[in-house]
């Protein structure tokens, strides 16, 4: 009787034991969670403050209704801290649907004293056979490679 009230306190000591080792692998995950969720919050903060200082800056150039020329950087206060957005005309940009055929033609032409060969330079006639690929030797199953 004595051995088997050993046993039973032995087995109990054991099963506390796994317990606790689950309980604190849960507790670590929850911790985990927790700390992953405050990060994302912390994310999603700091993009919505960027967009919501990219749009402040928008709508103050609109209303200051002098045209952009240059590169400006701005600090926009928001939710009591500064936001530096940096703002950049797109003038001198190229509209590829609406540009006639000449303009693009002369941005595609490479800088001068560049190494470069472009399939549009190649000849129609040499053109097949540069991108064809090279012909393979083929080894049936049975037999070793023909040298």
């Amino acid at each position: 009787m004595q051995r088997m009230r050993g046993l039973a306190l032995i087995a109990v000591l054991w099963l506390v034991a796994a317990l606790s080792i689950i309980v604190a692998g849960l507790l670590q995950s929850v911790r985990t969670e927790a700390r992953l969720g405050t990060q994302l919050q912390d994310v999603a903060l700091a993009s919505a403050s960027g967009e919501a200082a990219m749009q402040l800056a928008l709508q103050s150039l609109l209303a200051a209704g002098k045209p952009l020329d240059r590169l400006a950087d701005v600090n926009m206060p928001w939710m009591d801290q500064s936001i530096a957005v940096r703002i950049m005309p797109l003038n001198g940009y190229i509209d590829l649907n609406a540009a006639p055929p000449s303009c693009l033609r002369r941005c595609s032409r490479p800088p001068p004293g560049c190494l470069w060969i472009g399939l549009m330079r190649l000849r129609r006639r040499r053109c097949a056979s540069a991108l064809s690929p090279a012909p393979m030797a083929r080894r049936p199953a049975s037999r070793p490679w023909k040298t």
